[in-house]
């Protein structure tokens, strides 16, 4: 283009600049903005990081993810949670692929398997990032056991549209590059050095957090292409590589990283990674989200029966549909409904039920239509009475003009919660006409579905395994008294590869646990009678008799104090038990003991967590206490962890100094294309040792008691109409 003067081509050139400048403007704040939705990733030691350094991000409320990283001589194998907004945390194990687990074979057997590593590792937020400050969070890593691979950082984080920047300083390992002078020496002397060896590991080794004569610098940008899902990144490690455990130097050539990260589906990360200047590098995580991820859809259940108009309601109850209500029930949604009232003159009904294939409060609201469809009509309000395994445990109340105006989408799940009644289970308000269900007969349950058995660890392989059968079956005879058994049928497994015996100092009540898995494959996990009680001032008890666990048959009992819609409760448990046989069938071996805790759980006011502490004596003879805190995720997933401290030395206890883990509870309702009420169960711990062991009790009565109180209700009532 020409410009016919110097005037015209400084005017022209401005506002082409002008121009220029409002398209990039535009173009990154399009860019600012759909950062927003750029999740962080998963580095290879299983945080939210870049390749081998971590940053100041967190992932989203409740993401999860389960990884593998490969960067020789390391294999990365390991488990994330984001637990809280401000709380990350990860359980990784790390396989040292060229040093052996036994090369003196002290174990007496030929062991081929390389060494093996547990860690845990843990973030926390300290200042979140705003428009002028960067993100601030401190970590530990590999904070327990021996801490072989331990180091403690301090990171900061800042984003500039697709630009994430992180700068940190790092102790222990990952600082010993050891670019500057620890300043915290000039705090205290114990700073100046740091200490590797934890003795039998399991414990904090606070003793040497962020000590040592050095520390090093680390830092990275990551770089959010204009592919959707598709990161770029580089970073500088604090790490030479020169002082790793087992004397594993490795070789260091050039200490920056770079790579990409990829997400496959929605829900796998793909990483690819070139590293210390030398080595090609992956990882690979499966990850989802406990509180957005809310399962399959459920493309085999029934749609919920519509609410008919009242005019072609009955004007009566008469016996015979009193019985069609109940058969309804039973044939429509698997309900066992025991009596039923019918109050004309207060414009009121109520069931007494139990069972249900649906998360509660969607059971409820489908028993209450089903009843809206077959009341008279100058029926007002519907009362359920739940009873769960036995015992009646609420009664909830909604209004059937609710239920018709919900039909007509005039009403909702949130306003037919806020008009919603709920009272104790218990209240004696049996009044107007009463109908007996005439077909209530003593229902069974029998099941059989694939079970799942794992060990980890021990020096003849790393990793057992079994897939069996789960035939299970528990017959309820009435008024709180049940028999129930599971028995387990072996389809595949390697246990017959375990050699290793346990060692302890303490009764053998879980160490010998490999016998068990050995001998038995197939065998009777339990078989027990129980009576379940309702007493008097908010009381339950409970009393149980026969194999009550796979190591341990008795007699017990425990006494539970919960008020209605309070956050806790208390209660005691008591219990004579006989170890049982390693083949899980009839037999009895010689050691016995009376065990029993005094147990308090209380709801905290946030994240829905639970606290339990049970103080008491355990399965080997020893005194303390357990400490456990779990939070339930809005899918209903259940994570927690737990720790006992008891009167048993470090030293008695053996390797891990005392008992921890954590657990997981899934509801199989996430995985199926079918509504279910049943869950899955996993728990982990790092070694199995026998201090500080408590007996498993199938039939908890606090889970019985508040199943379907308040809270427990509330949470999932979105669920009421569907």
């Amino acid at each position: 283009m020409r410009f016919s003067s110097p005037k015209a081509t400084y005017q022209q050139r401005l506002m082409l600049l002008a121009s220029a400048l409002a398209m990039v403007g535009a173009q990154l704040e399009a860019a600012e903005k759909d950062s927003l939705r750029h999740h962080p990733w998963f580095d290879e030691n299983g945080g939210v990081g870049l390749m081998q350094t971590p940053t100041a991000r967190f992932a989203d409320d409740g993401e999860v993810g389960i990884g593998l990283a490969r960067n020789y001589p390391y294999d990365n194998y390991f488990a994330t949670i984001q637990f809280f907004p401000w709380l990350h945390t990860t359980l990784r194990y790390v396989d040292i692929l060229n040093v052996l687990y036994d090369p003196d074979n002290a174990f007496g057997f030929n062991s081929k398997q390389s060494s093996k590593s547990r860690a845990l590792d843990v973030k926390f937020r300290l200042l979140q990032e705003t428009e002028y400050s960067p993100q601030v969070s401190l970590g530990l890593q590999d904070f327990l056991g021996t801490s072989q691979f331990s180091g403690e950082y301090l990171v900061l984080g800042k984003r500039w549209y697709d630009l994430d920047f992180s700068l940190g300083v790092a102790w222990g390992r990952m600082g010993n590059r050891g670019d500057l002078p620890n300043p915290l020496r000039l705090l205290n002397s114990r700073f100046s050095t740091r200490i590797s060896d934890n003795g039998g590991g399991g414990k904090p080794s606070a003793g040497q957090w962020f000590a040592g004569k050095d520390v090093g610098l680390f830092g990275g940008v990551r770089y959010d292409t204009p592919v959707k899902d598709l990161s770029l990144m580089i970073e500088l490690e604090g790490n030479d590589y020169q002082n790793e455990p087992f004397q594993n130097s490795q070789d260091v050539k050039l200490p920056v990283n770079v790579g990409l990260r990829y997400r496959l589906w929605g829900a796998v990360d793909l990483g690819i990674n070139y590293e210390r200047g030398e080595r090609a590098t992956m990882s690979l995580v499966f990850r989802s989200n406990l509180n957005q991820n809310k399962g399959m859809p459920k493309l085999f259940d029934p749609p919920p029966e519509t609410v008919k108009p009242r005019s072609n309601a009955i004007k009566e109850m008469s016996k015979d549909q009193a019985q069609t209500l109940f058969q309804e029930l039973k044939n429509e949604e698997n309900i066992t409904g025991y009596r039923l009232s019918v109050d004309t003159k207060r414009h009121r009904a109520r069931l007494e039920k139990s069972g249900g294939k649906y998360p509660f409060p969607q059971t409820l609201g489908r028993t209450a239509r089903i009843m809206a469809n077959n009341l008279p009509k100058d029926i007002e309000f519907l009362e359920v009475t739940d009873i769960n395994g036995g015992l009646p445990v609420s009664q909830i109340g909604v209004w059937r003009k609710d239920l018709e105006k919900a039909q007509v989408h005039r009403s909702s799940p949130e306003e037919i919660l806020a008009r919603a009644k709920f009272e104790r289970g218990d209240e004696p308000d049996w009044q107007g006409e009463v109908f007996i269900n005439e077909n209530d007969e003593n229902s069974t349950n029998l099941f059989i579905e694939p079970g799942y058995r794992q060990h980890m660890g021990g020096p003849e392989q790393f990793y057992f395994f079994q897939i069996y059968a789960r035939i299970g079956m528990e017959a309820d005879l009435g008024s709180g008294f049940s028999i129930s058994t599971q028995i387990a049928a072996d389809v595949i497994n390697n246990f017959d590869n375990m050699k290793l015996k346990s060692d302890s100092a303490l009764p053998h009540v879980r160490s010998d646990i490999q016998q068990y898995l050995k001998h038995g494959k197939t065998g009777i996990f339990s078989l027990q009678a129980n009576q379940l009680l309702e007493l008097p001032g908010s009381w339950y008890g409970r009393l149980s008799a026969g194999l009550l666990e796979d190591m341990f048959a008795g007699v017990g009992g425990e006494l539970l104090y919960a008020p209605f819609n309070q956050s806790w409760a208390a209660g005691i448990d008591l219990n004579w038990v006989r170890q049982r046989e390693y083949d899980m069938m009839f037999g009895l071996q010689d050691y016995q003991i009376t065990t029993g805790h005094l147990s308090y759980y209380q709801q905290l006011p946030f994240y829905d967590m639970l606290a339990k502490v049970h103080a008491g004596r355990y399965l080997a003879g020893d005194k303390g206490a357990t400490f456990d805190l779990s939070r339930r995720f809005d899918n209903g997933t259940v994570v927690g962890g737990f720790f006992t401290l008891t009167d048993v030395p470090a030293t008695t206890f053996g390797e891990g100094s005392f008992d921890k883990g954590v657990y997981l509870s899934i509801p199989l309702d996430l995985l199926l294309p079918t509504s279910t009420n049943r869950s899955a169960g996993f728990a982990w711990r790092p070694l199995t040792r026998d201090g500080g062991q408590r007996l498993g009790i199938s039939k908890s009565l606090y889970d019985i008691v508040t199943a379907g109180r308040n809270d427990h209700v509330t949470r999932e009532w979105g669920k009421f109409l569907k």
